[in-house]
């Protein structure tokens, strides 16, 4: 199913009370200071302990959000073509309770299966507070994935204000800039992966600063995933990643599922350039690669990466296709 209209990439469903120009929390849930007798000093009692137990999770979400942004330990990353804006390393946050509600709820989202927060482990105020922290304009999070031979994947959180989205970049030292792999946005571009290629990212970190958990590794990979021949383990595959950031055991089967089935890029499939397109009129390459190309319209990976043959070998065997 091709993708249609605009989608939110992050929290679209989350409370929107912790969004710009929304109102603020009622804080007049008080209990009166005048209390006439004693029935009426237990009526105030027992109204002002509703009041409190009625809160709106929104107020716990931003206190959440104070104390997550205020103990947030990070460091500035430097990435070609982002040198003025606040780049920051990102791992720490993946130890937020709502950190993975906020990362995949909206992937989950489909026709038939509408995910919640306690499907990924969470409550609402706690899958705010992570995805209010996630996309605060003045620090965007960058996830490293360090790959083998020196490549590195980055998932930058592009927290502009009128074009926010989530990029994913793969980079080399020895490259000028990272190429696309790609962007979740409205005006998105992708898939950016097949799923041999993020199975092989998964289970095989490089050396270098990053997450080298294999199922980590693999659910932070899952939105850049687009690939028609899914194996048909694949979503027991993505069940055991989820058991591991403690979802639900009755739920992980469904939201594997729906995980893999969302429509944002398509059912694209991937070849090797000097077989040829699979959609025909495809000529061999006279210098064949192992790196796959994408038959996705809004893929980045139609094209080559413009390497050199050794860079584009070593390419090859950190995306798990050199053979």
């Amino acid at each position: 199913m091709a993708a249609t209209g605009r989608r939110r990439p992050l929290g679209h469903r989350l409370s929107p009370a912790l969004r710009p120009g929304t109102a603020q929390p009622d804080r007049s849930l008080r209990p009166s200071p005048t209390v006439p007798s004693a029935a009426g000093a237990s009526a105030a009692t027992s109204a002002a302990t509703a009041g409190c137990q009625a809160r709106p999770a929104r107020l716990r979400a931003r206190a959440n959000y104070r104390r997550v942004s205020a103990g947030w330990q990070h460091a500035p990353v430097l990435i070609p073509g982002y040198e003025d804006n606040p780049l920051t390393t990102g791992e720490e946050l993946l130890t937020l309770p709502g950190f993975w509600a906020a990362y995949l709820l909206w992937l989950a989202e489909g026709e038939d299966f509408d995910p919640e927060p306690a499907q990924f482990g969470t409550d609402g105020a706690d899958a705010d507070a992570a995805y209010e922290t996630l996309n605060d304009p003045g620090a965007w999070p960058v996830l490293r994935l360090p790959l083998e031979h020196g490549h590195t994947i980055q998932i930058v959180h592009r927290n502009l204000p009128d074009d926010a989205g989530i990029d994913f970049l793969l980079a080399h030292p020895d490259w000028a800039r990272p190429g696309s792999l790609a962007s979740i946005e409205g005006h998105f571009a992708g898939p950016g992966l097949a799923w041999r290629e993020l199975t092989h990212l998964a289970r095989h970190p490089g050396n270098g600063p990053g997450i080298t958990d294999p199922r980590v590794r693999l659910l932070l990979l899952l939105p850049a995933l687009g690939d028609a021949d899914l194996p048909s383990d694949a979503a027991v595959t993505v069940a055991s990643a989820l058991a591991a950031i403690g979802t639900p055991p009755q739920v992980r089967a469904t939201l594997a599922q729906a995980l893999l089935d969302h429509p944002f890029w398509g059912s694209p499939a991937w070849y090797f350039e000097g077989a040829g397109s699979p959609l025909g009129g495809g000529s061999p390459a006279t210098g064949v690669s192992r790196v796959l190309r994408c038959t996705g319209d809004h893929s980045p990976r139609t094209v080559r990466f413009g390497l050199s043959a050794d860079q584009d070998t070593r390419l090859a065997e950190a995306l798990g296709t050199a053979c």
